[in-house]
């Protein structure tokens, strides 16, 4: 027996940020082009490593997800919040 299968993605994105605050500030202020793109994402601050961001993102596919997030201006606005070397990035898919 098959049931409905879900659309979409949920992706974990773990950064480390020189400041929470300040890359949440800079976070928040692109929540339009996420929304336009179909990408939700909730926001989290790691209890036991405040400079450890942590994104948790709805995106309707891969393929969306990785347009979004490959974009120039994208990783700009990551730089300028704050975001220190690379995120770590895990695609999941609902079993």
């Amino acid at each position: 027996m098959g049931g409905i299968r879900k659309m979409g993605i949920t992706i974990i994105c773990s950064m480390r940020v020189t400041d929470f605050e300040e890359w949440k500030v800079g976070f928040d202020s692109h929540a339009s082009g996420r929304e336009k793109a179909g990408i939700s994402v909730t926001a989290y601050q790691n209890i036991n490593d405040p400079h450890n961001a942590i994104g948790i993102v709805k995106a309707p596919s891969k393929e969306a997800w990785t347009q979004f997030f490959s974009r120039s201006q994208i990783q700009e606005n990551m730089r300028s919040s704050g975001v220190i070397g690379e995120s770590d990035i895990k695609l999941l898919q609902e079993a």
